[in-house]
């Protein structure tokens, strides 16, 4: 009885990311077409704090774009960092199209936005994170997309940096990284999106303007980049994930268990916050399917539950989610993540409550 109870809690979460996994069958990335000649113009703004050799790479991909410097302006804001400002600031002046901003006291990156997309120029604005690494095609890539889509937002793909040689724990959240990638992109496909990473996001300032009210009530101190998608999807505006791999992005990742269960946190922080029921729902369902596991671990131990259907319920939810996930993967060339998903699935379920935990609780810090 216990066993089947237990079933009928992971059932809606299996149901909705095999649904979610069935969406991600046709994903395929377009055909770049480099022969393009340039005809959108971009404001790229990237708000900083502490990041400086990442920031340089930028700078330097940016500087270096297969676009031409004519067409895109690049704001960098920094959060109270005067002496990362005045060091880029000695580099800048030999960049036409660069220019930074400083804030003495922090403001947070919620604010920091805010008042560099009120210093931009032209309306397609992209927004970068300053610890990510670029590709020099991004720009050609996303005019490509903006003249063939006409898009109000596009949420640009976000490759987690982790390599076959990295420890388990890091391919882990590598995986997971991924995972909500392939969330992200699903519900895309499903008309429904609203979930994005402000790492690589591009949007219209008349867009943003649109709903630049609604960010400003939300009390969360971060994640403006997915309110600002469901906020638009309630608007009926046209969204639609950047499937060319130049213009994706390469974004570090946790590279402890205590810095994930932390970054976890925050973002599970915002779940109460999200006006996408749809989005509210997944993360319950996905905590609950978690919980379900690690009850059936303690019925086994008390004599409650077959150690067979425990494993079966493990098994159950390792198979949803790797149809999920293949794929995603697959997008991003790093199938050599998939090589341990027998023990991420055993493991995955202890991380997630944890962090679960750690927001109900408020037991996390923001950046």
């Amino acid at each position: 009885m216990i066993f089947y109870l237990l079933l009928l809690l992971l059932t809606p979460y299996l149901l909705q990311i095999f649904n979610l996994g069935r969406k991600l069958r046709s994903v395929n990335l377009a055909k770049f077409e480099p022969e393009l000649q340039p005809m959108s113009k971009f404001s790229v703004i990237i708000p900083a704090t502490d990041e400086r050799f990442s920031l340089e790479q930028i700078i330097e991909k940016l500087n270096n774009q297969t676009y031409p410097q004519d067409f895109f302006e690049v704001i960098i804001g920094f959060d109270g960092n005067r002496q990362n400002f005045e060091f880029f600031q000695q580099k800048a002046t030999s960049l036409k199209n660069f220019s930074l901003e400083i804030v003495e006291d922090k403001i947070g990156k919620k604010g920091l936005l805010k008042l560099l997309i009120a210093k931009t120029k032209n309306d397609n604005i992209l927004q970068i994170d300053a610890d990510v690494a670029i590709p020099q095609t991004m720009l050609q890539g996303y005019d490509q997309l903006l003249r063939m889509h006409k898009p109000d937002c596009i949420i640009g793909g976000v490759k987690p940096q982790v390599e076959e040689i990295d420890d388990f724990f890091v391919k882990l959240f590598g995986l997971d990284f991924l995972s909500l990638q392939g969330v992200q992109i699903a519900t895309l496909y499903q008309k429904n999106p609203g979930m994005a990473n402000g790492a690589n996001l591009l949007y219209t300032k008349e867009s943003y303007y649109a709903v630049a009210q609604e960010l400003e009530n939300i009390k969360s101190e971060s994640g403006d980049d997915t309110f600002l998608v469901q906020f638009l999807n309630k608007l009926g505006k046209n969204i639609i994930w950047a499937d060319l791999s130049e213009c994706q992005v390469t974004s570090p990742i946790p590279q402890s268990i205590s810095e994930f269960l932390n970054q976890r946190a925050r973002w599970g922080s915002k779940t109460n916050e999200y006006i996408n029921l749809n989005y509210k729902i997944l993360a319950y369902l996905t905590l609950f399917g978690s919980v379900s596991l690690l009850l059936s671990i303690f019925f086994w131990l008390g004599g409650k539950v077959l150690f067979v259907g425990m494993l079966f319920l493990f098994g159950l939810k390792g198979i949803v989610d790797y149809l999920l996930l293949r794929n995603v993967i697959a997008v991003y060339d790093q199938n050599y993540l998939l090589k341990n998903m027998v023990l991420n699935t055993l493991i995955y379920p202890f991380l997630l409550v944890i962090a679960a935990f750690k927001a109900i609780f408020g037991l996390y810090t923001w950046k």
